[in-house]
């Protein structure tokens, strides 16, 4: 086979199977991303001369330099959102433990007042299915029981407001807490995209190097297929 007449034709691989999304990145993804940037910078600086219709190694490059950037933005989503985590969890301990403070205060308040539940409903409490007032958990749910509180607490003359933990520390961890989870839900949806789009592209390197490996036993039937396979980065005798 005449390897030195360079080809005008180059078809780039696509790949039409589907890809699960993940939650985390396997480490097969890097490798793979290493294995296509290595072996494009080993074709074009060993075989430069070396070509087929269906890759060149400026394809290859590129592809596998997209999987690498994919990579470290999903590694910096993870860390993004273990920061978030820690800031959020610590936020909402924060609110459950002011929560139980404004409770035992509105009790101590209405004292004489036998049903409390209107007083409670009116600062953000639910009901729960013991019949006890709970400031809620679910951080939807909690945005929007923080609403209610502030707003009561910004009505003329509320008993509550200048307490030490009132209006201006509740105004604080509800703007906390609005950040927090804002920030929560966006990287979440950002992580799956990243995920997803790995996932995608991993599947097309992995299919270059397949198409790559197997075309050099083919092309190179008649010499050391597994030396000329190492120059390309091949270590394994399969792929």
């Amino acid at each position: 086979m005449d390897n030195n007449k360079k080809s005008n034709t180059v078809n780039p691989v696509t790949v039409s199977k589907k890809v699960k999304r993940t939650r985390s990145l396997p480490v097969k993804y890097m490798g793979v991303a290493n294995l296509g940037k290595d072996a494009a910078i080993l074709w074009r600086d060993n075989h430069s001369n070396f070509s087929f219709s269906l890759l060149d190694y400026q394809t290859l490059e590129i592809e596998a330099d997209k999987l690498l950037a994919l990579v470290a933005d999903n590694n910096n989503n993870i860390s993004d959102k273990k920061n978030n985590t820690q800031a959020l969890a610590a936020n909402n301990k924060a609110i459950t433990e002011a929560a139980n403070v404004l409770k035992k205060m509105i009790t101590a308040e209405y004292a004489r007042v036998k049903d409390k539940s209107a007083y409670f409903l009116a600062y953000g409490f639910v009901k729960s299915a013991t019949g006890q007032f709970k400031f809620p958990v679910d951080n939807n749910q909690r945005k929007a029981a923080l609403l209610v509180l502030t707003n009561k607490m910004q009505e003329a003359g509320n008993v509550f407001a200048n307490r030490d933990i009132g209006l201006r520390g509740w105004l604080t961890l509800m703007s906390e807490h609005d950040a927090n989870w804002r920030d929560s839900t966006l990287i979440r949806s950002e992580r799956s995209d990243s995920s997803k789009d790995a996932a995608e592209q991993y599947e097309k390197v992995h299919q270059m190097l397949y198409i790559l490996f197997h075309y050099l036993g083919l092309a190179f039937i008649n010499e050391d297929v597994a030396k000329i396979r190492r120059s390309f980065g091949f270590l394994k005798e399969s792929f």
